[in-house]
């Protein structure tokens, strides 16, 4: 017999629950890692940001010279348009 669909609905939140539990003390660890970061001065809260987006970037195999190219592009772009609000 066949799954009803509620049941697999509910199969799926029940593991999904189970995994984010088991997650929890992993994600404690990490903000604990970042206050004790920025508590000793060695990095700010804005150079770990960065430093999480280079890492998630590096996870996913980014290419780091069409990234650069385009955020140059962007960030022209933008600036010329505030230029013109002035």
């Amino acid at each position: 017999m066949e799954i009803e669909k509620t049941e697999h609905l509910e199969n799926y939140i029940r593991s999904y629950n189970a995994l984010d539990e088991a997650m929890k003390p992993y994600q404690d660890q990490k903000r604990d890692l970042r206050k004790n970061y920025i508590s000793n001065r060695w990095l700010s809260a804005e150079e770990i940001k960065n430093a999480v987006r280079v890492y998630r970037l590096l996870k996913q195999d980014a290419n780091f010279s069409e990234l650069s190219e385009f955020y140059d592009a962007a960030f022209e772009a933008f600036k010329s348009d505030e230029d013109d609000d002035e």
